[in-house]
């Protein structure tokens, strides 16, 4: 893939900007030359796309396979755990049965004896001693089962939360050398997919001055051609008018003058929305793997409402950007923000905020931000949608 990517880069040749109505084949030629390099462009850099979003598919499979793992032994741990304590209880009351039976071993059997056979007790009455009697021993004799039970729930618990932790184990291992893999994988990809991009940019500017010199070209032509009044001029001058509203509308959305993609670099992410976490929690935003260092970007003007720069609870080191769009945008497990980036600091689109990491609770793991939209700080909303629109 590095190759054709690199190919493609090698074949392209500047682009210059359609001509007028009734250009000659050369130029149409030309410009037919310029629309098929801007579509290899765009699949190119598709397909590369393509196969990096492959390492977050990879990730989050190991990622919600291990968060399982991990809620599991917290559950046989907890289970453990009472049922140590349940164990325990039982063994102090045997112990204290014991005790007491060891010191009134001689007055206790003496006195039952008598109190057994006394003189006034008749037959059935000393039945209902021995019945008595009976059903003291099979208490004794419940507790003693009880605890035997327990003690094979034990060990068949430890047997569970041992395999378990070595199950862990392995998923930590297979996580840490698919996110080594995803790392040196982005690294390499870094140089060619920039150049890449950056001709898709270069191509599509051109194609939208093609687009708006055709439309002017248009426009005047059907000036030229209006009859001698000028009513029907006004009406053609009207419809101009929509069709360069339209083009910039058009030009101002493919280029996202309003919203920017926040990674600088070659990424991988996927739609990750409410997926399993552990502890019972649901993921929150969207994961978006990268080289360490990588710049992130501001996804919009506004201002720094909020920053971590030092690293602390499961977010690590972040910040809030409260955008101009009135949407708050949050960055976390970030390397480190960029010089200047305080509360209160304006910002404008594509300006560096910070520096992909993995600090918080992504320690250890992959390199990503994670990043969540609130829509007039509130409650967050799913960012793949509006990522994957603008990537």
């Amino acid at each position: 893939m590095l190759l054709l990517i690199g190919g493609l880069l090698l074949a392209f040749s500047p682009v210059s900007v359609a001509p007028p109505l009734g250009a000659t084949p050369a130029l149409a030629d030309e410009l037919s030359s310029a629309r098929t390099q801007l579509e290899e462009a765009r699949a190119a850099l598709k397909a590369r796309q393509a196969e990096l979003d492959q390492l977050a598919v990879q990730h989050e499979r190991a990622l919600s396979a291990l968060e399982m793992t991990q809620d599991r032994i917290a559950e046989v741990q907890a289970e453990l755990d009472r049922s140590n304590a349940d164990l325990n209880a039982m063994q102090a009351k045997l112990q204290e049965r014991v005790r007491r039976a060891y010191m009134n071993r001689g007055t206790e059997s003496a006195a039952f004896l008598e109190t057994l056979f006394a003189e006034k007790a008749d037959f059935s009455t000393v039945i209902n001693r021995l019945g008595l009697l009976g059903r003291v021993v099979r208490q004794d004799q419940d507790v003693f089962d009880q605890v035997e039970r327990h003690v094979r729930k034990l060990n068949g618990l430890e047997a569970e939360l041992n395999r378990q932790r070595a199950q862990e184990d392995e998923q930590v291992a297979q996580l840490d050398a698919d996110n080594a893999r995803a790392l040196r994988v982005l690294e390499a990809a870094s140089a060619d997919y920039k150049a890449l991009k950056q001709r898709v940019a270069i191509l599509e500017e051109q194609e939208r001055k093609r687009k708006e010199a055709e439309a002017k070209a248009a426009a005047e032509a059907a000036a030229n051609n209006a009859p001698a009044p000028g009513g029907s001029g006004g009406s053609g001058s009207g419809t101009s008018g929509s069709g360069g509203s339209s083009g910039n509308s058009g030009y101002t959305k493919v280029v996202t003058g309003d919203w920017c993609f926040p990674v600088d670099g070659p990424c991988s992410f996927i739609d990750t929305w409410g997926a399993p976490r552990s502890g019972g929690r649901t993921h929150k935003g969207t994961d978006i793997m990268c080289a360490r260092s990588t710049p992130l970007l501001a996804v919009v003007s506004g201002s720094i409402w909020h920053t971590t720069p030092y690293e602390e609870g499961a977010g690590g080191i972040g910040l809030w950007i409260a955008g101009n769009d009135n949407n708050y945008y949050y960055y976390c497990h970030l390397e480190s923000i960029a010089k200047g980036i305080v509360p209160g600091a304006s910002v404008t689109i594509g300006q560096v905020v910070g520096y992909a990491g993995n600090t918080g609770n992504a320690r250890g793991g992959s390199v990503h931000l994670h990043f969540e939209i609130h829509p007039g700080n509130g409650a967050a909303i799913n960012p793949y949608p509006t990522l994957n629109a603008h990537r």
